[in-house]
């Protein structure tokens, strides 16, 4: 009876909080004449259409180009940010298997795209510590905490 319970919540939840993209939260999206508004989350986007999820549900596909130039500059920085955790993660595999040099790549590539994403820099401060460069691991772990990231 309590597992039932629980595939229940666990089925509602996922029904009725469907996933966006990196946890979407909703947000106004303009047209680029300004006539039109929609309040929705971002599900997907490529280069030509972004889909949205309404809140009465409904998925809509608008294409890029009608959104305006404030809605296409925070595709873009979404788009960075997705590239900068691909780039994260790959430095994290690149690191378990010893490969430091590739590793360092990816995390000082994930840390030009996304400046701002505090963990990166804790990750990399703890591959320099593992190799014995303590002043580039206090570094790393100084602009982390600047950032709001604690070990």
């Amino acid at each position: 009876m309590k597992r039932h319970f629980i595939v229940i919540c666990f089925l509602a939840v996922c029904f009725w909080f469907p996933p966006g993209v990196n946890g979407a939260e909703l947000r106004t999206w303009t047209s680029k004449s300004g006539k039109f508004t929609v309040k929705a989350e971002l599900l997907s986007f490529d280069q030509e259409v972004v889909s949205l999820r309404r809140t009465n549900g409904k998925t809509i596909k608008v294409p890029l180009a009608k959104l305006s130039a404030e809605d296409q500059q925070f595709l873009k920085l979404v788009e960075l940010k997705a590239r900068a955790q691909a780039e994260l993660e790959k430095g994290k595999l690149f690191f378990e298997k010893q490969d430091w040099d590739t590793a360092i790549v990816c995390f000082t590539e994930a840390i030009r795209l996304n400046p701002n994403y505090a963990k990166t820099y804790f990750v990399r401060g703890n591959m320099y510590e593992e190799l014995g460069e303590k002043a580039k691991a206090a570094a790393d772990y100084a602009r982390a905490k600047g950032l709001g990231q604690t070990p």
